[in-house]
């Protein structure tokens, strides 16, 4: 039923991921007319405490709420055709509390920043967009030299990355990398480029169609490849313990502290996006 219900929401290729990796292992074995309260409640508290696939504790607020959705519309979609009866149970999604999110510190960040410019390249360059524009590794690994207005100072922000299973999985290939819209309709957005790397952008400026981080015109940076890279660079920098997310929480950081220089865009007022 998933499988079907999935067709239906087939814009929203993420689930397929989050179908193939969670629900499927834990509830897929289970007759529709097994599936209540006490059990789905149970899978979505157990994805909470150790739902990671690395094996490194629980699953974000974000992915429970999204685990959550496929479960509750999937549901729904199943009374509605009248595959189960009507739904007589509720389930709520736990409020799992994290610690704070870590940013750079003004220290950490400027020796990130040093190491970088010291032998600055196309994925290196890419590091300095997210730091000051909070671009998200999808992101980043999406964006063509075409989606930078240099006489606006903005980034488009049109796309995302991201590796997926197929749904006709095989042994030789079992996930591919695609290409679709940003993860809401609020990522879609332009952001301003701040004033200390407008001058680097047009330093590395290259084909308007090529891909900033690969440098081609037919192939995406693999989001995994540019993980490693950056752990590589944080290592060079002598920065420990952060992960490639830390770039956007020092960029909202900064954003709050009044740090991150700001440019409007001509005629208006600049457009600011987390």
């Amino acid at each position: 039923m998933l499988g079907e219900w999935l067709e239906v929401q087939a814009p929203y290729v993420k689930f397929r991921n989050l179908i193939n990796g969670h629900i499927i292992p834990s509830l897929g074995k289970m007759a529709l007319k097994q599936v209540g309260t006490a059990q789905l409640t149970r899978f979505i508290h157990e994805k909470a405490e150790y739902g990671r696939l690395d094996g490194r504790g629980g699953l974000s607020n974000s992915t429970l709420q999204v685990l959550f959705l496929i479960l509750k519309s999937s549901l729904e979609y199943a009374v509605r055709e009248r595959y189960i009866a009507p739904l007589d149970f509720t389930l709520k999604c736990p409020e799992v509390k994290r610690e704070s999110a870590k940013a750079l510190t003004v220290d950490e960040q400027a020796m990130l920043e040093r190491s970088l410019r010291s032998d600055l390249d196309a994925s290196k360059l890419g590091i300095l967009l997210c730091l000051y524009t909070g671009l998200r590794i999808g992101e980043v690994c999406a964006l063509h030299w075409r989606d930078i207005s240099f006489e606006g100072q903005l980034i488009c922000v049109r796309r995302t990355v991201q590796r997926l299973q197929l749904p006709t999985a095989t042994a030789e290939k079992k996930a591919a990398l695609v290409t679709g819209l940003p993860k809401s309709k609020c990522s879609l957005r332009r952001i301003p480029i701040p004033q200390c790397l407008t001058d680097t952008l047009l330093a590395h400026r290259r084909n308007p169609e090529v891909y900033i981080l690969s440098e081609k015109a037919e192939k995406p940076m693999e989001p995994r490849t540019y993980q490693y890279r950056f752990e590589r660079y944080i290592t060079t920098a002598g920065i420990s313990d952060v992960n490639f997310h830390v770039l956007r929480h020092t960029f909202a950081t900064r954003l709050d502290g009044g740090v991150v220089s700001f440019h409007a865009s001509k005629g208006g007022q600049g457009e600011m996006g987390l």
